[in-house]
């Protein structure tokens, strides 16, 4: 994989798509999305603008969505132009958040053989509302937080995103999506997680395998992701390569 030439076919791609119940808008200089109904938050992305223009360009971003009412984020790459962005919107009063990395999965190289699950798991689609509920549970429990917000976005918005539980017996033991935007080439991959007490057990693998052979029947070329820097590892050892690194700068709608 030529890493240079995919993270340009990855930028072309981003700053034309859209993302379901978000209204895009490429400003030239940036990016920005915004909730159609008014509700979440919104973010920019991919600034291209010079360091002088920098401070004008932010205060607009923070008014315009001050005056919606709205937190944002703006999500910054280690491409961005100009370099001094991050620095320039904490100077603003932006909180930075953790770092991730940019990853995408080649489909040609989809692993055509089945993992070898600990006994009694089984992976599954999920077919309706218990299902989605059992899935936003073992997130919740996962991660510590409430995630609503979230599972709302995706029933509200079914149509692009597939999703999967692994389960043993009844219980809903791991689980993951994939979503599948309208027009995008780099469907992107969410939610793989597993109860601690069944991990390294093959699980995780089994689940990420069922999303990247669904997407290559679809006929997708690349999957994404952003991953966290312990999982970065882990994923280039399944295939994966990092194309940037990213980080979350974001504003209140009170701030």
């Amino acid at each position: 994989m030529d890493g240079e030439s995919v993270k340009e076919e990855y930028i072309k791609d981003r700053r034309a798509m859209s993302f379901a119940g978000y209204k895009r808008e490429d400003l030239g200089d940036l990016v920005r999305q915004t909730p159609c109904e008014g509700k979440g938050g919104g973010w920019v992305y991919f600034p291209q603008f010079d360091e002088w223009d920098a401070d004008r360009i932010i205060e607009e971003q923070i008014e315009f969505f001050r005056d919606a009412g709205l937190e944002f984020e703006w999500k910054v790459y280690d491409f961005d132009q100009p370099d001094s962005i991050a620095q320039k919107l904490v100077q603003h009063g932006f909180s930075q958040g953790e770092p991730e990395h940019l990853m995408v999965f080649d489909l040609e190289k989809t692993p055509s053989r089945s993992f070898a699950l600990h006994e009694g798991i089984r992976i599954e689609a999920v077919q309706g509302k218990e299902d989605f509920q059992s899935m936003r549970r073992l997130q919740e429990e996962i991660w510590d937080r409430d995630l609503a917000w979230l599972f709302d976005y995706i029933a509200g918005n079914s149509d692009v995103f597939s999703c999967y539980v692994a389960r043993e017996g009844d219980e809903v033991v791991g689980s993951g999506w994939v979503e599948y935007s309208p027009g995008s080439q780099f469907p992107e991959l969410h939610g793989g997680a597993v109860i601690p007490r069944l991990r390294q057990k093959g699980i995780y693998s089994a689940l990420l395998a069922t999303r990247l052979k669904e997407a290559a029947s679809k006929g997708h070329r690349f999957l994404s992701l952003d991953a966290a820097p312990m999982s970065k590892p882990i994923l280039e050892r399944k295939g994966f390569v990092s194309l940037a690194v990213t980080w979350p700068y974001s504003f209140g709608a009170g701030d």
